[in-house]
Parts: C-alpha cells; sequence; structure tokens
C-alpha cells in the first residue's frame, strides 16, 4: 500500500486549535483556516491565528490583499506537516491517516479486509455515499480512520463513526490489544460496525433512540455474516456484572448497618460511585425500553 500525504481536518470544534504563527495552542483565536498542523497533537486541530500574532506589524500588513497573502503563505507552510497516511483501497480516497499509537500499516489491512467482507451490494452503496457530493461533511469525498489514545467525546466507546459517515476513528488501546491477542475477529466487528452506520448514512435512515439505531446496526451485521452470537455473548456479560452489582450492593449494606459510618470523604465517594452506577443502569433500562 502506497503512503501519501493528507491535509489533517479537524472533526470537532473542541480539538486543539494551534496558532500559525506562534506555533502554541491558543484559545479566542481568530481568522480560523480549517488545516492543521499534523505530527504535533495526537487530534489534529484547525490552524489558527491567536490575537497576538493577529496584531503584529511583521506579519500583518495593511491592505486586505497583502494581508490574505500572508496567510496563505503561512497555510502553505504548514501543509506538508500534515501526517502521512496509508491507502486502505486501491484507486479509490479511503485512507488510514498515520498516528504512530499502533501498528498503523496492520491496521489499515485488517480495515481493507473487513471492507472484503462486507458484501458486494452494501459495500458499492458505502463506496457510492463516500464518493457522493454532499454538505456538512468535513472531510469530503471518501473516509478517513485513524487510531487515536483520546478525543474529545469519546467517552468509553472503542469506535466512533463521525463526520456524517465520512470518518471512523478507533481507540488506540482497544486495537493494540486486539493485535497483542491476535483478537482480529473482534476488531474487524468494530470496524464493520461503524461502516454499517455509514450504510446507515447512505439509506438516509433516522432513528428516534440511540437503540434503536444499534439495533438496525446489528441486523445489518447478522445480513453481512459477522456478529453471529456475539449479542447474545454480551447480553449474558452484561446479566453477569448486574449480579455482581446485586453482590456487591448487599455486602456492602451489611457492612454499613452493622459498623460505624466510616471517614466523611469515604463516604461521599462511596455515596458518588453509588449514583453513578444507578444512573447509568436507569439509562441503559430506559435506552432498552425504548424511551
Amino acid at each position: 500500500m502506497s503512503i501519501t500525504q493528507h491535509l489533517d481536518f479537524a472533526l470537532l470544534d473542541q480539538e486543539v486549535k494551534i496558532c500559525a504563527i506562534c506555533k502554541q495552542a491558543r484559545s479566542n483565536e481568530v481568522g480560523t483556516e480549517k488545516v492543521t498542523p499534523g505530527g504535533i497533537h495526537s487530534v489534529g486541530g484547525y490552524i489558527a491565528f491567536c490575537p497576538d500574532c493577529w496584531g503584529h506589524d511583521h506579519y500583518w500588513l495593511d491592505g486586505d490583499d497583502r494581508t490574505n497573502a500572508k496567510r496563505e503563505q503561512l497555510i502553505a507552510q504548514w501543509r506538508p506537516t500534515a501526517p502521512p497516511c496509508i491507502q486502505v483501497i486501491k484507486g479509490k480516497p479511503v485512507q488510514l491517516i498515520v498516528r504512530g499509537k499502533c501498528d498503523d500499516q496492520k491496521l489499515a489491512d485488517v480495515i481493507e479486509s473487513t471492507f472484503g467482507k462486507v458484501p458486494d451490494e452494501s459495500r458499492k452503496k458505502i463506496m457510492d455515499y463516500l464518493l457522493s457530493l454532499h454538505s456538512f461533511t468535513v472531510t469530503g469525498v471518501g473516509m478517513r480512520f485513524e487510531a487515536l489514545g483520546r478525543w474529545p467525546g469519546m467517552g468509553a466507546t472503542v469506535g466512533m463513526n463521525m463526520d456524517r459517515g465520512h470518518a471512523i476513528r478507533l481507540r488506540a488501546s482497544y486495537v493494540n490489544e486486539c493485535m497483542r491477542h491476535e483478537d482480529i475477529d473482534d476488531l474487524i466487528h468494530t470496524i464493520a460496525h461503524e461502516l454499517a452506520h455509514t450504510e446507515q448514512m447512505a439509506d438516509d435512515k433516522s432513528f428516534e433512540t440511540d437503540d434503536e439505531c444499534e439495533r438496525d446496526v446489528e441486523s445489518r451485521l447478522l445480513d453481512w455474516g459477522f456478529g453471529s452470537g456475539l449479542s447474545m455473548e454480551k447480553r449474558e456479560t452484561m446479566l453477569a456484572h448486574i449480579d455482581l452489582v446485586i453482590r456487591e450492593a448487599k455486602s456492602a449494606r451489611k457492612e454499613v448497618t452493622k459498623c460505624s459510618p466510616p471517614s466523611g470523604n469515604y463516604l461521599n465517594d462511596a455515596i458518588s460511585q453509588a449514583e453513578r452506577a444507578v444512573n447509568n443502569i436507569r439509562r441503559a433500562t430506559d435506552r432498552w425500553r425504548g424511551r
């Protein structure tokens, strides 16, 4: 697979912005451009011009034309620093941005293999959508993959479909764990899961709840030949964890009932953790009920 250069666009407004002049991460920037210097931060943001540098006479001369020319010159100087990417599908703008957080070449091979396992009809539908021109996408025509240590809003997910189906991010620690234990099938399933979300976009599907959306993905994966028995396996895992929570809660209740209360800080932390567990179970239950 060939390695090419890639303009590293940010996908989220919260991602780090860097001043194109002083090369520092800054806030309250002006004149933001949708290009980033890659390789400086694990998640690229926009090139921006901070207020201090924007008003410096050395860089900004009188006259809009000269100012715009200087801005374009600065941006052009930063473009070669963008991270390389690996062409995943020959002749198609489907690429993996090389972040260096995992074995990127091996991950690119797994992504290519996953595309090959998607049935022809669905794969064509996904590619037609990715190659179509439509608004509200940062990536533009094609698809980008990347394995990152973290990114804004990732939560506990191991994979995320973003930018209206044109970008897939994977948690690097999860990718490394799969490769370390040679659990490539699980990684393939995760990538296929995110590709199914792109097919939802291609079908212009919308859902009232997240659970309904995920059930649709599971149905697509079964049609594709993925995930046989996986849902039942996760159901059993969830039930086992709920049983564990019940046992631990009963044990803690006995201790608190017969003993004097622990320190205030310890007690506050225990209350906070218990509330978090209850809220998580309630939210999950609401999704199962379709609320």
